[in-house]
């Protein structure tokens, strides 16, 4: 087996990015300060498995107001977020990707 394909295979099995995938499903939709208090593990490990998670496309990111949420299905992901924020002070352009993210079928 080449080492590439090795690598990959090492990363999808990896025990912290299976806890973090199922803590932002089980959440909807986490901020990488919310991952890091669910998970108890450090802001710099959790923020470099986020980012491989997001890198292949288990995970997708949305930035509403100051916050950068993290998800798997967006539909959820919208709801979760639209629960958390008052909807009178998100920006238009923010409104709009929670709506697209609404229509998105589960």
């Amino acid at each position: 087996m080449p080492i590439i394909a090795r690598i990959k295979k090492a990363t999808a099995d990896d025990p912290i990015r299976r806890e973090i995938l199922k803590v932002v499903e089980q959440m909807g939709a986490a901020t990488l300060s919310q991952i890091v208090k669910t998970t108890r593990k450090s802001w710099g490990a959790v923020q470099w498995h986020v980012y491989v998670l997001e890198r292949e496309g288990r995970l997708k990111s949305v930035k509403i107001g100051l916050f950068i949420y993290y998800f798997t299905n967006p539909k959820a992901a919208a709801e979760v977020i639209l629960s958390s924020v008052d909807p009178n002070n998100l920006s238009p352009e923010d409104r709009e990707k929670l709506d697209l993210m609404a229509s998105f079928a589960s």
